[in-house]
């Protein structure tokens, strides 16, 4: 089972950016530059960018007719006196918390307090801000960091909205107890905190956890730390292949209960697809055992006779009907489960599964192909038999011919499995349209370049 936590996805500063940039994108019907990573998240960035909103890292590179639209993690003054400079059209999607963080700190700057951020020095918010203190502020991190602080100051304190609200009220705690002549407001994003508290209680329940975001976001990080401290089978992910080959390779089962969380600047849309892809993996890992029982079924089911050519010939068709990766009988199992409860489309997926084995037999020889499911292929077994015998066609005739008594078999077995069924004459007129379909295309596929 999959679980989410009360809150997750994009705050209201990331989606108000997206949507500024678009708007931006379908009012003036050209190119939107953003100044920098928008939200730090890859998925995002590249999103936008299909979209021809772009991302640059240098203001050199606007033209006057250009529109710019600041990020929601803030400038310092420096960027926006530069923009004015140039005559550079902008549009400013400071996220309302950092726009009052500014407001804040001109004022008690202006009234004489020495400014402490706590936050990271790199972090663009963060320089963002201290951009509107003239760059005097004191980045803070840790308790390594309190050494510089000297009481003959008036300090006031605020903190980066993505960082961990124990370095804050570490750093209060350790004013408090010292004397020091402070002020502060905690500046902590609420709906981060939100994320967190609710992701957090979900990674207690669950057996595995899941944080996705992108690699250089402070807030998903932090996110990341929380949810391990409480669920050491927690992990992170930003690239969605990699999440992928981890777990294609987990054995992982549908009784296990599986967390799915994001930072404040990962896109609910972009968690849903990490975990509709689990929760397909799950699935086809488990209904991929099922249809190889019902192609055992089937396969049992195709009559041999006395004559030992045919026999051997039905074995080999039986020996290239197994190994494969089950992919288009575990979609219409599928979609059948979608409709209902059951295990009844299983003999149809399987059926499906030996269709395509027949068409394979044809597509190995007109393709030439040696290999087929990481083994010899029908014509190249009969090649290997027939290897002192006079060259002719001999081994792919008859690799066509058991192509052809597979589609056979195939209408035999639906017609068996399903010969009670109603919808018995629409499934078979559906299955031989794909078969027919499928025969043109390799008309098509012999006969153009």
């Amino acid at each position: 089972m999959i679980y989410f936590p009360k809150t997750f996805g994009t705050c209201i500063g990331a989606n108000r950016a997206i949507k500024m940039a678009y708007k931006l994108k379908e009012e003036f019907n050209k190119p939107i530059y953003i100044y920098k990573e928008i939200l730090h998240n890859k998925y995002i960035i590249d999103m936008l960018t299909n979209d021809n909103i772009f991302t640059i890292d240098n203001l050199d590179d606007l033209k006057k007719d250009d529109i710019l639209l600041i990020r929601a993690h803030g400038e310092p003054k420096s960027t926006y006196e530069i923009l004015k400079k140039k005559g550079i059209k902008y549009y400013d999607a400071t996220c309302f918390n950092v726009s009052k963080i500014h407001d804040i700190v001109e004022e008690k700057y202006n009234d004489g307090y020495k400014i402490i951020i706590v936050g990271k020095e790199n972090h663009p918010e963060v320089i963002g801000t201290n951009g509107h203190v003239n760059n005097e502020a004191i980045v803070i991190l840790d308790k390594n960091d309190y050494k510089i602080l000297n009481k003959k100051n008036k300090y006031f304190v605020i903190s980066q909205t993505t960082i961990n609200e124990e370095y804050f009220l570490n750093l209060i705690k350790y004013l408090e107890k010292n004397n020091y002549n402070f002020d502060y407001v905690n500046t902590i994003c609420n709906y981060q905190k939100q994320i967190q508290s609710s992701s957090i209680l979900l990674a207690k329940k669950v057996d595995i956890m899941f944080v996705i975001g992108g690699k250089n976001s402070s807030n998903t990080k932090e996110l990341y730390n929380k949810c391990v401290s409480v669920n050491n089978k927690t992990y992170f992910f930003s690239d969605i292949d990699e999440f992928y080959s981890f777990i294609s390779k987990k054995k992982y089962n549908n009784k296990m209960k599986f967390g799915f969380t994001g930072g404040a600047s990962t896109l609910k849309e972009q968690i849903f697809e990490y975990s509709n892809l689990l929760e397909f993996i799950v699935y086809y890992k488990e209904t991929k055992k099922k249809i190889e029982k019902e192609m055992i079924k089937f396969n049992n089911k195709i009559d041999l006779n006395n004559n030992k050519i045919v026999n051997d010939a039905i074995n080999k068709f039986i020996y290239e009907n197994d190994g494969g990766k089950l992919l288009r009988g575990t979609l219409i199992d599928l979609g059948y489960k979608l409709k209902h409860n059951d295990d009844n489309s299983l003999k149809l997926a399987s059926a499906y599964e030996a269709f395509e084995t027949s068409i394979l037999i044809h597509d190995d020889i007109i393709d030439n192909s040696p290999l087929r499911r990481n083994k010899s292929t029908i014509h190249e077994l009969y090649k290997k038999e027939f290897n002192n015998y006079k060259k002719d066609n001999t081994p792919e005739s008859l690799a066509l011919c058991l192509g052809d008594i597979g589609f056979f078999y195939v209408n035999n077995y639906i017609i068996n499995s399903y010969k009670n069924n109603k919808n018995l004459n629409k499934m078979l007129e559906y299955y031989n349209n794909i078969v027919i379909a499928t025969i043109k295309g390799e008309i098509l596929d012999v006969y153009l370049p």
